[in-house]
């Protein structure tokens, strides 16, 4: 994750992973367990209230691509509805789904073998800065509400 000090020399367009964000099996609904990490991002994003970021989702090759496509725009969308809900204004912030579009590993190994470790990696939620220097009001939302947005999900 990147700490204040990395983003003291805002860039633009450079791709933060976001670590331990996790979703239900093909479900947009955020794990209760990503709390942390999330709060990670309302923090810097309170820090610069300045940026713009676009906050994206990425599968990997399981399943057919339109049904990628859309589960990683859900899951982009829920990540976004967090951070709302803290309180980052919805002009901030930009949701976008990349499917299997983007990898950073690859689905196969080169036998054409199943490679979950490469999957795994490719199943990932990512920030990127796409503004700086905007002006920004908060939003209305109870910041500490966190039932209101975590789903009852019984996969652990």
């Amino acid at each position: 994750f990147p700490s204040h000090d990395m983003l003291q020399h805002k860039q633009k367009e450079i791709a933060y992973r976001l670590d331990n964000i996790y979703f239900g099996f093909d479900s947009a609904n955020i794990r209760p367990s990503s709390a942390m990490e999330l709060n990670k991002l309302v923090q810097i994003l309170e820090d610069n209230q300045d940026i713009r970021i676009e906050l994206s989702a990425h599968t990997d090759n399981i399943g057919t691509f339109d049904k990628n496509m859309r589960l990683s725009q859900r899951r982009a969308q829920s990540t976004v509805n967090f951070l709302i809900s803290k309180g980052i204004a919805a002009e901030r912030l930009v949701a976008k789904g990349y499917g299997e579009t983007r990898p950073i590993a690859p689905n196969t190994n080169p036998d054409g073998s199943d490679n979950p470790e490469g999957r795994q990696r490719n199943r990932r939620t990512e920030f990127k800065i796409i503004e700086i220097g905007i002006n920004t009001k908060k939003s209305n939302e109870d910041p500490d509400d966190d039932d209101k947005f975590f789903k009852k999900n019984n996969n652990p």
